[in-house]
């Protein structure tokens, strides 16, 4: 494919031909997807780079309202994907503490050994997407509200009883 000349659809068909999304939800991610500089993806790699932003909200939520929390989702295609897994890193945008975004990588991994021989970039996207929005979404700060309350139920109550 020549490059030289930039078209946008070109562009998105090859990038999709990589990524082998199912055809539904290629808007959906076309949105969220850019390629990035080997150097800057993490990865060992000089292959082609790709780059997913996610956040725990629904994408047509009003961001600028809830809690600021962002990925990324780099990978790249090996010669062999997807007979071997596709290399991976999950970077911090803003608001996810490192330990969490170990958690996630370990997860993801774990995804794609059991799914090889499959086309799994979309189902691991899916997969980190959830993952984010089960930590990080407007339910789980909903839960911690309510475990909070309930640990202030189970308190003792203290009264001063004055003698008389």
């Amino acid at each position: 494919m020549n490059l030289n000349v930039f078209c946008p659809s070109l562009f998105w068909t090859y990038v999709f031909s990589l990524i082998k999304f199912p055809v539904p939800s290629w808007p959906v991610i076309a949105a969220f997807v850019s390629e990035i500089h080997s150097g800057e993806s993490g990865l060992s790699t000089s292959n082609r780079c790709f780059q997913i932003t996610l956040s725990p909200q629904d994408d047509d939520t009003d961001q600028s309202t809830t809690t600021p929390v962002q990925l990324a989702l780099v990978f790249s295609h090996t010669e062999k994907y997807p007979d071997e897994p596709p290399l991976l890193n999950v970077k911090g945008i803003q608001g996810i503490q490192t330990s969490d975004l170990k958690v996630l990588k370990e997860k993801l991994d774990h995804e794609a050994s059991e799914d090889l021989g499959m086309a799994m970039i979309y189902t691991l996207v899916t997969s980190a997407k959830e993952w984010l929005s089960e930590r990080y979404g407007q339910d789980a700060d909903a839960d911690n509200a309510e475990e909070e309350e309930a640990t202030k139920d189970e308190l003792p109550r203290w009264s001063l009883v004055m003698p008389n």
